[in-house]
């Protein structure tokens, strides 16, 4: 139990350390693409043609690590090192294979999976589908590169592979500053087949290192590897539909002029900085040790730890609401205004923060929910949740969304996000009981609570948010945050 509670707490704070430095430069990418393309008409563009190489990648990511890891420490543990490493180098082969092939079949139907972009104009729109095109190549490296992160994790060495994407950001800041005036976006398409190369490269060399055996073998006759495929299918679609989630929101956002989608990426930027940080590492951290207590049968400690989990991030996403919401409008002039992007940028902008922020508990408690269920099995659970987020998002829009513009985009946003989030929830504990009674109606009570603030969210002024969150803090989470940060802070010390 202690082994597993320290490796969760040391990872997280590897992850935490790591992706704030990689996230910290990616607000600086963001800062100098603001100053030199502000909310244009050709940035619309490029945020456009980032959907369809960005839910790709996030797809392979979140298939291929969440897969490999379990399989992995099933192998390892039922089999032995050995046949541990065979998988290994099976699983390199056959997944290469598979990315390189969705990627080609990708590139050829760009222009039928992006045609209601074409309204926009035939030359903007001959503009998304070349840069989506090599923005897919770049994606098809980062599979690459993925499947080496994977390994890494699975071993728990999680500093290196956070450390690579910085060398993304570098690359992709480099080539705006010196292409930018002279290509213009297509700056960043570059730069981003060169970064993808460049971090791949970098795990390349730290294998190289650690004398992990880099083989690449068939796999598609082995039985384990046929077994990741098809774990692997619900995740990928359920990321797929994270995809479509998302450009059904760029989508809506393009009709509300140029700049719309511009303006809706650098708030969901800032939006995601923080939630990413936290969310994103929280649950690659607490992967492995999941698969492991998963594989020994140890129900209580894995409701021990998430238990701890859903407290800390329950305070720490009341906190950010809070500031983004207030001051949302102060951080995107700090941050962001500056050379193109002027102020009628900047309040554009915060308008579209303030209201997602609403949802940084959802945008935080996500990736630990999916995590849990990839590794008890509930894929298609989570897929048909997000099927149901999905279409409660576009219900919304044609009811609600020309009513309140942009504004509109950010409540069916969070609106979708929450129902995604509470059919797994429910239906994992209906079936293996895995929340404790408290821990459950804390995330569902949460979840209540921001639907009844988005849904009022129009006619919330500052003072009644603030009092509002912290009424609910003080009366109903305040002690068990209190228990929770004292846990951590002993986890640290020790």
């Amino acid at each position: 139990m202690n082994f597993s509670r320290q490796s969760v707490t040391k990872g997280t704070i590897v992850l935490m350390s790591t992706t704030l430095i990689s996230n910290t430069i990616g607000i600086v990418r963001e800062i100098v693409v603001a100053k030199s393309f502000g909310v244009s008409v050709m940035y619309d563009a490029y945020a456009i043609s980032l959907y369809l190489p960005s839910t790709i990648y996030a797809a392979f990511f979140y298939g291929m690590s969440n897969v490999f890891t379990p399989l992995y420490y099933h192998i390892k543990h039922n089999e032995g090192d050995f046949e541990a490493r065979e998988f290994t180098s099976r699983f390199f082969g056959s997944w290469m294979v598979v990315t390189t092939l969705v990627i080609l079949l990708l590139v050829a139907f760009t222009p039928v999976i992006l045609s209601p972009f074409q309204s926009i104009s035939d030359e903007i729109f001959s503009h998304i589908i070349s840069m989506t095109r090599m923005l897919l190549i770049a994606s098809n490296i980062g599979c690459y590169f993925v499947i080496f992160r994977s390994v890494l994790s699975a071993e728990k060495h999680f500093l290196h592979p956070s450390i690579a994407t910085v060398f993304y950001n570098i690359v992709l800041i480099g080539f705006m500053v010196l292409f930018g005036s002279v290509i213009s976006v297509y700056a960043m398409v570059y730069g981003s087949i060169i970064g993808m190369c460049s971090q791949l490269l970098y795990l390349y060399f730290v294998f190289r290192y650690f004398k992990v055996p880099i083989k690449l073998s068939n796999g598609f006759k082995n039985k384990q590897v046929i077994a990741s495929l098809k774990l692997a299918i619900p995740i990928m679609g359920l990321e797929a539909l994270w995809g479509v989630f998302y450009l059904v929101d760029g989508y809506f956002g393009s009709l509300n002029g140029s700049g719309s989608v511009s303006s809706l990426n650098y708030a969901s930027t800032i939006f995601r900085f923080p939630g990413y940080l936290i969310g994103i590492s929280i649950s690659s951290a607490l992967l492995p040790s999941l698969s492991e207590l998963a594989n020994s049968g140890s129900l209580e400690m894995v409701r021990d730890i998430i238990s701890k989990g859903l407290r800390l991030i329950l305070f720490i996403s009341t906190v950010m609401t809070i500031t983004f919401f207030l001051f949302g409008d102060k951080i995107i002039g700090l941050v962001l205004e500056r050379g193109a992007f002027d102020q009628d940028a900047t309040q554009r902008t915060a308008q579209i923060l303030k209201y997602l922020s609403l949802g940084f508990f959802i945008l935080i408690a996500f990736p630990i929910i999916g995590r849990i269920a990839n590794v008890y099995k509930f894929n298609t659970v989570m897929f048909m949740s997000f099927l149901a987020g999905i279409a409660v998002k576009i219900i919304l829009y044609f009811s609600y969304f020309y009513r309140f513009s942009m504004v509109g985009v950010s409540i069916c946003i969070i609106i979708g996000l929450c129902v995604a989030l509470l059919i797994p929830t429910v239906t994992i504990q209906l079936k293996i009981s895995l929340f404790r009674k408290n821990d459950l109606v804390l995330l569902i009570g949460a979840c209540i609570v921001l639907l009844f603030l988005v849904v009022l969210s129009p006619h919330i002024n500052r003072f009644l948010l603030f009092f509002f969150l912290q009424s609910v803090c003080d009366t109903l989470f305040w002690r068990e945050l209190q228990h929770s940060l004292k846990e951590v802070r002993y986890q640290l010390y020790r």
